[in-house]
C-alpha cells in the first residue's frame, strides 16, 4: 500500500464502517474529515490510560484495548471511549486493516465503550503493525477516593484466577500441539479464558465497597502485579502462596509448555487492598465473580510469598513469560 495516510475510500470502507458502538458522552466520534473527538463535559473527573504494542499475533488488538480499559477500572474509573492509532507496514493489505479495526470494535462492544477517533497510517519504517490505544474514562468523586491511604494489616483480595489471559493466548497459539497431549475440551476451555479478561465489573463493586487501592494483573503476571501494588501503596506484603487462585487448565498447559504461571500475562485478575476482605469477597461472589483473600499488608517494605513454611522474596518485575 502507499505510505502515509489511508485513502478516504479505504478509511471509509475498512475503518469507519466497522465502528458501531456508541456512548452518549461522545458528541463527535470517528469520521472522515474530523481530526479530533468531542466529549460532553461532566462533573466527574476524567481518567486516561494508554497501551502500545507491536501486533504479532491474532487477538492482539483485543488484548491491548482490554488492558487499557482495565487500567482505567483499576484506578477507580469507568471506561467510556477509546482513541486508536495504528501504523501499518507498507506490505500490509487492506484486509489486515479491516480485520484489526473489526477486532478493536469487537473489544469495545464487549466492554461497552466507543471508538471516538484515532489515526491510521502506512509506513516504510515499520516491519510490524504498531498499535497504540488510549482509553478515556470518568470517575464519580462521591464514590471513590482512589488511590487511598493503605495501612498495615489490611487484606489483599484477588478476583478470579491468575494467568487467564496468558493461558488463553498460549492455548490459541499452540492449539494443535496441545490437543495431541490434552483432551480437546480442555484446550477449548483454556482458550475461552479470554472472555474473563475484563476487570471492570469487579472494580466497580470494589470502588463502592471503599477499597483503598486496586491494581490489575497484566504483563509479568501475579508476581509483577504484587510488586507494583506494594510499590504504589507504599506498604509491605505477606502473601499466602497456596491462597492464590489458579485454574487446573493453566497448571497443565504451563507445565507442558515450560511456562511459569505466576509470571504469565495475567489479564482478568484484579488485586484490591481493603479493610474487610471477607465482606468484599462475599459481595464479589454474590455477583458471580470468584475472589479470595490472598494476604495482608505489612509495615515493612518486604514483599513476601509464604508457602509450606518457606519465605520467598519477590524481585522487581522482569520480562514477560509468554515471550518464551
Amino acid at each position: 500500500m502507499k505510505t502515509g495516510k489511508l485513502s478516504e475510500t479505504i478509511l471509509k470502507r475498512s475503518v469507519i464502517k466497522q465502528l458501531r458502538s456508541n456512548r452518549k458522552e461522545v458528541l463527535q466520534g470517528a469520521a472522515v474529515g474530523c481530526d479530533c473527538a468531542f466529549f460532553s463535559c461532566r462533573k466527574e473527573g476524567m481518567s486516561v490510560a494508554s497501551v502500545t504494542t507491536a501486533v504479532v499475533h491474532d487477538h492482539e488488538a483485543m488484548t491491548v484495548v482490554t488492558a487499557a480499559a482495565n487500567n482505567i477500572a483499576a484506578g477507580g474509573g469507568s471506561p467510556a471511549a477509546v482513541l486508536v492509532a495504528a501504523v501499518f507496514p507498507k506490505e500490509a493489505r487492506e484486509a489486515e486493516i479491516k480485520e484489526l479495526t473489526a477486532e478493536v470494535e469487537s473489544a469495545c462492544s464487549a466492554l461497552g465503550i466507543q471508538v471516538a477517533g484515532g489515526d491510521v497510517r502506512i509506513s516504510s519504517q515499520v516491519k510490524k503493525t504498531v498499535l497504540t490505544v488510549t482509553v478515556l474514562g470518568y470517575a464519580k468523586a462521591e464514590e471513590t477516593s482512589l488511590p487511598g491511604k493503605c495501612r498495615p494489616g489490611q487484606d489483599v483480595v484477588m478476583s478470579k484466577w491468575i494467568a487467564l489471559q496468558g493461558t488463553a493466548l498460549a492455548a490459541a497459539r499452540r492449539e494443535q500441539e496441545l490437543i495431541k497431549r490434552f483432551p480437546v475440551y480442555m484446550v477449548e476451555e483454556a482458550k475461552a479464558f479470554a472472555s474473563f479478561v475484563s476487570v471492570i465489573p469487579e472494580a466497580a463493586i470494589a470502588v463502592k465497597s471503599g477499597v483503598s487501592r486496586m491494581h490489575d494483573v497484566s504483563g509479568g503476571g501475579i508476581f509483577a502485579a504484587l510488586w507494583e501494588l506494594a510499590e504504589g501503596a507504599d506498604v509491605g506484603l505477606e502473601i499466602e502462596g497456596k491462597e492464590i487462585p489458579i485454574r487446573q487448565e493453566t497448571v497443565e498447559i504451563c507445565e507442558f509448555l515450560g511456562l511459569n504461571p505466576y509470571e504469565l500475562l495475567g489479564g482478568g485478575a484484579l488485586l484490591m487492598i481493603c479493610d474487610n476482605g471477607r465482606e468484599l469477597v462475599h459481595k464479589l461472589k454474590k455477583e458471580g465473580i470468584p475472589a479470595a483473600i490472598i494476604g495482608v499488608t505489612t509495615d515493612k517494605k518486604d514483599r513476601v510469598i509464604l508457602r509450606d513454611g518457606e519465605r520467598r522474596y519477590l524481585n522487581r518485575p522482569g520480562g514477560e513469560e509468554l515471550e518464551k
